[in-house]
């Protein structure tokens, strides 16, 4: 049985209330296998010739595999057959969210399915199942972190504190808005700011994204306009600033940073 507070969910059904009567559904505690867990790494190594060793290469993290796997009781063989008809059609969906909440923290995760459904009936009201599903996208995601909107000004430039809870470097988002002729930068001055060049007139949203590197005015992308060196991170339990400097003397605006719990 689920306790108190636990949720597994993918696309919002939840795997432990399944909302049908006469169904009780359980994970085992063996039955999220690749999600707690770290993914491997990967990397192209090559061998040091006459010598011992590799070359030193980098390592990135590769996709997220997840396994979920449970049981199933039903008062009867109607409901056991809705059940896995539900489970089935999960697929359809391409990818969706993964939500999981237990151990005190919820982290989501977009994940696609790989594999069919696997089921094994145990008698005429009861089954075990497993999905294999994956995520491009190794990282999890937890509390949205967004800050107050803050005066984006040249002569007075006003820094805010952005920090997370995560074990990973997290990529904000700064929105913007205001009247700025000549465009903004964000994040400083230093290797981590990030130039735009886009007008902003009163009434538009711009969306910087730290991870893309994209720069979005109103939710379209804006190409041609931006540079920057490196892409600025946030650091798990580190706080630091991130501010908003219009590019000439006369612009006004505000912004916001938006940072998400990010873990590995």
């Amino acid at each position: 049985m689920a306790r108190a507070g636990e949720v597994i969910s993918l696309a919002g059904f939840d795997f432990l209330r399944p909302g049908m009567v006469g169904v009780v559904s359980t994970i085992g505690k063996n039955g999220l296998k690749g999600w707690w867990e770290t993914p491997d790494k990967r990397g192209d190594d090559t061998a040091r010739v006459m010598q011992d060793g590799d070359f030193p290469a980098p390592r990135t993290f590769g996709p997220r595999m997840i396994t979920i796997s449970g049981d199933v009781s039903c008062t009867s063989r109607d409901a056991l057959f809705e059940f896995r008809d539900r489970l089935a059609g999960l697929p359809h969906l391409g990818s969706g969210e993964l939500s999981v909440t237990g151990h005190g923290v919820s982290q989501t995760a977009t994940v696609e399915q790989v594999g069919g459904l696997k089921w094994s009936e145990r008698n005429p009201r009861a089954a075990s199942w497993s999905m294999d599903l994956k995520a491009p996208d190794p990282r999890k995601y937890g509390e949205l972190r967004v800050t107050a909107w803050t005066t984006a000004s040249r002569t007075s430039p006003v820094s805010v504190q952005v920090s997370h809870e995560g074990n990973y470097p997290a990529a904000p988002v700064i929105e913007v808005k205001g009247s700025m002729t000549s465009g903004f930068t964000a994040w400083g001055t230093g290797e981590d700011s990030y130039r735009s060049l886009e007008t902003v007139n009163a009434g538009e949203l711009f969306e910087v994204d730290f991870g893309s590197g994209l720069l979005r005015k109103d939710g379209a992308v804006v190409f041609g306009q931006t540079g920057y060196t490196n892409l600025a991170k946030v650091m798990p339990g580190v706080s630091r600033a991130a501010n908003v400097i219009p590019a000439t003397d006369g612009g006004v605006g505000q912004y916001r940073v938006l940072v998400r719990d990010t873990y590995i």
